[in-house]
């Protein structure tokens, strides 16, 4: 009596050419890695030097603190979905908040540490921790529009205003997340980590129970993406190249 088989039998070819199709893909990632990184980056100023307005400067029903995404140019509800609670969109602006709840209060115990809501070791990456403070600045905002986007105080009153291009407001302290070597110096301090202060989860950090660090730029991009690629925007900053972005990160 014949048995059957317990595996699919796969051809030959078909092993052959997924493995093409691997390599190739691989070899076209990092061919754009290669050319991304070596490719000049639009000139930003050093934000560090600018003052953070915070969100609250952001969130003018004129700007970006709509209930609808039914502005001309941009959505300009984006303060709305950074707050989404249901959403992944909206994990920077409970970064702050986290710090709070019983999980962290018990691994911040763990560590020596008092309160986890004021300590260096955990506000350099749960919230915008800069110096330079505008009056409408709040640490509770958790990670604001500023911590990826940069200072304001030198381009807030430019982007927005006639004949405002996006060359000019990166000249002005704008970051450029549209570059992916850019985007990746400001995601990677915190998502993967840096030898900045406050901005690196070690292992006894990960012992005490902080969640093991992850990223992939291209899905976090998306994951927290508050604007619509549409024909305004590919005019303005070209199309996202999501390869480009997965490569980079």
């Amino acid at each position: 009596m014949q048995t059957k088989k317990k595996f699919a039998w796969v051809p030959g070819w078909s092993v052959l050419a997924a493995s093409l199709f691997c390599s190739a893909l691989l070899g076209t990632a990092l061919f754009i890695s290669t050319v991304a990184s070596t490719a000049p980056v639009e000139a930003a100023p050093d934000v560090a030097s600018g003052t953070y307005l915070g969100v609250a400067t952001c969130g003018g029903s004129t700007c970006h603190g709509r209930q609808e995404a039914d502005g001309e140019i941009v959505r300009q509800d984006e303060i709305m979905r950074w707050q989404e609670e249901s959403t992944p969109g909206g994990a920077h602006s409970r970064a702050f908040r986290v710090l709070k709840e019983p999980r962290s209060i018990a691994i911040a115990k763990r560590l020596g540490i008092k309160d986890a809501a004021s300590s260096s070791q955990c506000i350099g990456c749960h919230t915008t921790a800069v110096t330079r403070k505008g009056p409408r600045f709040q640490i509770n905002d958790g990670v604001g529009c500023e911590s990826c986007h940069g200072a304001s105080s030198g381009w807030l009153s430019s982007h927005y205003a006639v004949g405002a291009n996006h060359a000019r407001n990166v000249s002005q302290g704008l970051i450029p997340l549209d570059n992916p070597k850019a985007r990746a110096s400001v995601c990677l301090d915190c998502h993967f980590g840096s030898a900045k202060k406050g901005q690196f989860v070690d292992h006894r950090i990960m012992a005490a129970g902080h969640p093991r660090i992850s990223f992939e730029m291209d899905l976090f991009s998306t994951l927290q993406q508050h604007h619509d690629e549409d024909v305004d925007y590919v005019r303005r900053k070209g199309r996202t190249n999501s390869v480009q972005f997965w490569a980079v990160g």
